[in-house]
């Protein structure tokens, strides 16, 4: 790997004939555009950070105000993020709570599906105690001979057996949306719930 040449600021100012302070106050400005290494007097900046100067320099020269030059800059080049060096014990600490809040997330999602599940059951099982209801009425209210009664007594219940694998259906096809959201957070290994 080809090392990239790097540059002080007061090199950048004799390239681009521009004062050193002007460049400070651009890379004050402009500090999330101008990539850097090291810190104070020792701070060096690379090929990136000198086109970033010249895009602002000619900016400047064009009369356009700071916001303007930040605009064109955010469309031109990726901004970064300057992090202090805090040791692998911080950095560590800072993967981790990032994958915590991943982590949390999912979760939150898992937990919004798991309740919009659960509604719908709710839902159904209203539908459920609605046509118990009716089977329970139509005992009660129809003066029919036995063997009528009996028939329509079998076929409401027919009709609450096939509403009843309807929900058993609907309820592992959310499992089984849940079940992969799991996978995809926990990996593949997991238990088959048997249902």
């Amino acid at each position: 790997m080809v090392d990239e040449r790097v540059y002080s600021l007061r090199e950048i100012a004799d390239m681009l004939q521009v004062p050193e302070s002007t460049l400070r106050t651009w890379r004050d400005q402009f500090a999330e555009f101008v990539p850097a290494r090291g810190s104070g007097k020792t701070r060096k900046y690379g090929n990136l950070a000198l086109e970033v100067f010249r895009r602002i320099a000619a900016y400047r020269e064009k009369g356009y105000q700071t916001q303007e030059i930040a605009d064109a800059l955010n469309r031109e080049f990726t901004m970064t993020v300057e992090i202090a060096d805090t040791g692998e014990r911080e950095r560590e600490r800072i993967a981790n709570a990032a994958s915590s809040m991943e982590l949390v997330t999912k979760l939150t999602e898992a937990w919004s599906q798991v309740a919009v599940a659960l509604e719908s059951v709710a839902d159904q099982n209203m539908r459920l105690a609605g046509l118990e209801q009716k089977v329970e009425q139509v005992i009660n209210d129809t003066e029919v001979s036995d063997q009528e009664r009996r028939q329509e007594i079998q076929e409401l219940r027919r009709a609450v057996e096939r509403h009843d694998r309807e929900l058993v259906r609907m309820a592992r096809e959310r499992m089984n949306l849940r079940k992969s959201w799991w996978s995809r957070v926990f990996g593949g290994n997991q238990h088959k719930i048997a249902y």
